[in-house]
Order: structure tokens, then sequence, then C-alpha cells
């Protein structure tokens, strides 16, 4: 009779070690994804070209604190807070911005320039006709800025990393798998 209850605490324990390890291992992967870095899917039409209108994988560094002019960024949509949007840094706070057509600032007047305030970043989409972006929420709180976008993982034809200038001719750097 004292095997048996040998047995089965034995046998328990094994169980709640088992179960104590996947909420270790659970509890470590939300942390990583939540802090650390993740990978994220962009679509749409306003990063092209150095993104694909039908779908990237991107590799987003959470952990990244410094950003600058020519970063590509995944944020939180200033006009939605469940939408993520990927755009690159056209300007840092302190610089004012020259616009092509009118923008409404936070005075509420119409102009065609918008100054960056501190801790605020302008964010545009490389194809400009087909973006909505800072021209149109205006300046991004730095505060919803999740990470830095470094590389492409997905499509295989497009990995490789990012880019920081927009005006480069191809707009990805490492791997063709097209022949």
């Amino acid at each position: 009779m004292w095997s048996k209850f040998a047995n089965a605490y034995k046998s328990n324990r094994r169980d709640i070690r088992y179960a104590s390890n996947v909420v270790k291992f659970l509890c470590a992967q939300y942390l990583f994804k939540e802090y650390v870095f993740e990978f994220s899917q962009a679509t749409g039409p306003s990063m092209i070209p150095t993104l694909r209108s039908n779908g990237n994988i991107l590799f987003v560094n959470k952990l990244a604190t410094e950003f600058s002019i020519g970063d590509v960024v995944v944020a939180v949509s200033p006009k939605d807070p469940d939408m993520y949007v990927t755009k690159r840094i056209t300007a840092e706070a302190g610089e004012t911005v020259t616009l092509d057509s009118t923008f409404m600032n936070e005075q509420g007047q119409v102009t065609n320039t918008a100054h960056v305030p501190a801790n605020h970043f302008w964010l545009e989409g490389d194809n400009k006709m087909n973006s909505t972006d800072s021209r149109h929420y205006g300046p991004v709180s730095r505060h919803l800025i999740v990470g830095k976008v470094t590389h492409v993982m997905w499509p295989p034809a497009d990995m490789g990393k990012i880019k920081d200038n927009q005006q480069q001719s191809k707009a990805v750097e490492g791997l063709n798998f097209s022949g």
C-alpha cells in the first residue's frame, strides 16, 4: 500500500513539474514577445517599394531606444489604438516639416508646415501618394512606437536588412532567391 502512495506521489510531482515548466516557458515567451522582439506582418501599399503591399513578415526590435531619421518603425496608430502602422521616421523633435498640402496643427490652424514637438516623430510611408501617416494625424508620440524594424523575414526573395535610406533604389539588401 505504501508503494502505491509513493508511486502516485512521484507521478503527481512529475506532472506538477511538467506543468510548472510549461507555465514558465509561456511566461518567458510572453515577456520576450512583449519586451524584446517580435515578428510583425505589414500589409498595404503605404511602404512600397520598401515593403510589398500583399505583406511582409518583419523583425521588430523592441529593445531599440534610439530612433533616427530613416528608421522604419512599428507604432500604435494614433487614429485607432487597436491597429499598428509601419512607417519611416522623416523628422525628429524640434524640426519643422514643410508639407505639399495643408495640415491642421495642434492649435487648430491650417498651415503647410508642422512643428515636431519634444518626444515626437514625424512618420510617413515611402509611397506618399497612398499612405495615411503624420500628414493626416500629426506628429507621433515616442511612447506609441513599439519598435524598430530591422529585417524583412518573409518572403524569402525580400529577406534581408531594411535599409535606412529611402532614396536607395533597392529597399532591402540580402538574399535573392529569384534566380
